[in-house]
């Protein structure tokens, strides 16, 4: 299953159940009794071209804390989600939108894990409409870490500058994304320099 671009259109949970009825007379001290939800940690360290690092405690499950983009040697793209927890049960996706610097070339790659295992791979380029699955033996979840890794018959098509941004998904309903929020669409843009490193502009 490929969901495209699903911030685009998704609603954020609102991570709350459905509050009873209220007594006919509530006391001063029902009233106020309600606590205030907790506010989302802002992050320690800025966000560079090749590391995304977010707010924190923005959700319950599928938080994202960090995610890593590196290019190796071979063109390839090595991605790595850092999480605030373990993998929650359900339908989970994980990706990253990258786009070329002259807009030709629009990629999702992402990650989709069922119960916290892996089911594929796929990079889905959004201007031809064509998905391709990519090799699951190359991706692994260690705790709340997952990584994946995009071929670089695909990777070199978005050229040496590009942006991008990292969002999650849970049963096809958009969690988080890094930087910003859901829907918010600002990116990262990498540039590859020596060593996989990148020089962060954000783009809002």
């Amino acid at each position: 299953m490929t969901i495209v671009v699903t911030l685009a259109t998704a609603t954020a949970p609102t991570g709350g159940a459905l509050q009873s009825a209220p007594s006919a007379t509530p006391s001063a001290n029902e009233q106020n009794s309600a606590d205030p939800e907790p506010a989302a940690v802002a992050p320690t360290e800025e966000s560079t071209g090749a590391r995304c690092v977010d707010f924190t405690a923005e959700a319950d499950a599928l938080d994202i804390d960090e995610v890593s983009v590196a290019q190796s040697d071979r063109d390839e793209l090595l991605v790595e989600f850092t999480l605030t927890s373990a993998l929650p049960d359900g339908s989970a996706l994980l990706g990253l939108y990258a786009e070329s610097s002259d807009a030709d070339r629009t990629y999702q790659f992402s990650i989709e894990l069922e119960d916290g295992e892996i089911e594929s791979v796929t990079s889905y380029e959004l201007n031809s409409d064509k998905s391709d699955r990519m090799d699951t033996d190359d991706a692994e979840v260690s705790g709340a870490v997952v990584r994946f890794v995009v071929a670089s018959k695909v990777a070199k098509k978005l050229g040496g500058d590009w942006s991008w941004f990292a969002f999650t998904t849970l049963n096809e309903t958009s969690v988080d994304a890094c930087p910003g929020d859901p829907g918010a669409f600002e990116t990262l843009k990498f540039e590859r320099s020596a060593g996989s490193s990148g020089r962060a502009e954000r783009d809002d």
